[in-house]
């Protein structure tokens, strides 16, 4: 869902990649990626203005019941917002974010949330209705942009050329016994939302192995994740025994390609799983074979057995509590992107049905989901980007194996059978627990994106990488925002 007034930043995108790199050369396969990238937003566009006020006129009736309630929930009424005629999409948004502003009220958000754990009738009523109500509105947008298409997207990348000569200026004062120029092929990988992923290989040598990987920081990621920190994980789960690249070094010193940089061995003849959204798997196919969700529910298993701590840690609940405050502050301050509130209602959700302090501590992967696995003939060849790994609940990455990993692949019930025969601790697999983490997953998801939509909207990030989050991935997002969101609800009876 894309505003009018913002239009004319992505337009101006589309134009410039049109008249620039797809005018100049369709035939490469990097103008080929960024053409699916161009025709997935112009899905995206054509199914809001064809669908957006259709969609919209059936829901604004269904939302004005829910403003005549919001006395229920201690918010005020709704302020008077003008319809336009012909704008229906743009009066039901701004009716929305008006409650939106509301709730980014400390007062109105923490009497919503004192009414939810006090098992106030009219709230949790309120609650249920205003969650139905935003997934219905993301699933009918979803539907009516699947209908135009669908494409599918891989992000190219442009920064090749630069890239190859410092890695190669870099290899060479490294290790002065690789030629002058140690690179046979260089290849940047689509990507790049939070780090740069090049696959090279070098002649026969002494010192590294030929088929090495390049990951790279970038500045204004959609994480602030850096890889001084993920580097220490990839070397321990290797260590563990792990499907992992091998890490061979980290370079923190951003002079030579522009940001810190770790190089790993390459995984050779594998493929990227697939999409982590089943919306994309649906029509863009797989690397998946039978056995593959079994597989990386016994994949999960092994990282939590054998990274299970003894006994709890309350400062792990701490750490959580303080990024769930963290981001409650920053989105309360963000530009809103369109029909996201159910970010605000997750938040009520976490606030109001808070996790008890004796859950378990593992290490997690941070981002579980088929677009971090490598296959080879659809079995499980490595599992990848360990950027967002940390101590943590294990619950957090079954939550994400629920709602990206399983969907389409493998029954729920079936993956945590096979989770816990593994060694999975049962705990992790808590439902109260489960539904906890995949609101905060999305929520983090969501407001990284936002984040990185103002960048772009506000022009200090003007990439293909950074226009397709601020459109199709923060609309997939608020889709399964409010998914997670209806999912945790349904628990409570």
């Amino acid at each position: 869902m894309i505003r009018n007034n913002d239009l004319h930043r992505f337009i101006t995108s589309i134009s410039t990649a049109l008249a620039g790199p797809i005018m100049g050369d369709l035939q490469s396969d990097g103008v080929r990626r960024l053409s699916g990238v161009l025709l997935l937003l112009l899905d995206r566009i054509a199914s809001d203005l064809a669908d957006g006020n259709v969609i919209a006129a059936d829901t604004l009736r269904q939302w004005e019941e829910l403003e005549s309630e919001v006395a229920a929930v201690g918010l005020a009424g709704a302020p008077a917002v003008a319809e336009e005629p012909g704008l229906v999409r743009e009066t039901l948004d701004r009716r929305i974010t008006a409650v939106q502003q509301q709730l980014c009220v400390p007062a109105a958000f923490d009497g919503l949330v004192s009414r939810l754990r006090g098992n106030d009738p009219g709230a949790r009523a309120w609650m249920k209705k205003a969650s139905g109500t935003v997934l219905q509105i993301n699933q009918k947008f979803e539907d009516s942009f699947e209908a135009q298409g669908n494409r599918k997207v891989e992000v190219a990348v442009d920064r090749g050329a630069a890239l190859r000569t410092g890695l190669a200026a870099y290899l060479k004062q490294r290790y002065p016994q690789l030629p002058d120029d140690p690179l046979e092929e260089f290849f940047v990988a689509s990507g790049g939302f939070s780090k740069v992923t090049a696959l090279f290989t070098l002649p026969e040598n002494d010192v590294l192995p030929r088929r090495l990987a390049l990951r790279l920081d970038i500045p204004n990621a959609i994480t602030p994740a850096v890889l001084a920190d993920e580097y220490p994980i990839l070397e321990q789960v290797y260590r563990l025994g792990l499907p992992v690249p091998r890490p061979l070094l980290f370079e923190p010193d951003a002079s030579h390609l522009g940001g810190a940089f770790v190089i790993s061995t390459q995984v050779e003849n594998a493929k990227v799983a697939g999409s982590p959204f089943h919306e994309d798997r649906k029509k863009g196919g797989t690397n998946i074979g039978p056995e593959f969700g079994r597989e990386v529910a016994r994949l999960l298993a092994d990282l939590h057995r054998g990274t299970l701590e003894t006994a709890p840690d309350p400062e792990i609940a701490k750490a959580r509590d303080g990024i769930i405050a963290a981001l409650t502050a920053e989105w309360r301050t963000m530009d809103k992107p369109p029909f996201s509130l159910g970010l605000d209602l997750g938040l009520a959700w976490l606030a109001a049905n808070p996790l008890p302090l004796d859950r378990p501590v593992t290490l997690i992967h941070g981002d579980f989901a088929p677009h971090n696995v490598l296959t080879r003939d659809g079995h499980v060849a490595a599992l990848l980007d360990w950027e967002l790994a940390k101590r943590c609940d294990p619950a957090e990455d079954l939550a994400q194996a629920k709602m990206l990993m399983t969907r389409g692949i493998i029954d729920w019930d079936d993956f945590v059978a096979t989770y816990i025969a593994a060694g999975g601790p049962a705990i992790a697999c808590d439902p109260h627990a489960v539904a906890y983490y995949a609101i905060i997953i999305f929520l983090q998801h969501g407001v990284n994106e936002t984040r990185l939509r103002n960048h772009y909207l506000r022009a200090t990030r003007s990439d293909m990488e950074a226009m397709i989050c601020a459109s199709h991935f923060q609309d997939r997002l608020n889709l399964y925002q409010a998914k997670s969101l209806d999912e945790a609800l349904a628990l409570q009876k």
